[in-house]
């Protein structure tokens, strides 16, 4: 099972709809950007990540209801 799979078969589990899934991938092209898209992740982070960027996905979740309790 790849990280699409596992990004799918979450999203279709009960209770885990609506957990935030980040993609942390060596792979950025905007095709591997739509494919983590349509698998059900919610956000795309190419490897290095960099401190900003993991500290500007922490704000988003912080302030998205969406993904709160």
């Amino acid at each position: 099972m790849n990280g699409y799979d596992v990004a799918k078969v979450l999203r279709n589990t009960v209770g885990l709809e609506r957990v935030f899934l980040i993609a942390l991938t060596g792979w950025g092209a905007e095709k591997d950007r739509i494919l983590t898209k349509e698998a059900g992740f919610d956000e795309h982070l190419t490897k290095p990540a960099s401190i900003v960027d993991v500290n500007s996905l922490l704000s988003k979740l912080s302030e998205n209801e969406r993904y709160g309790s």
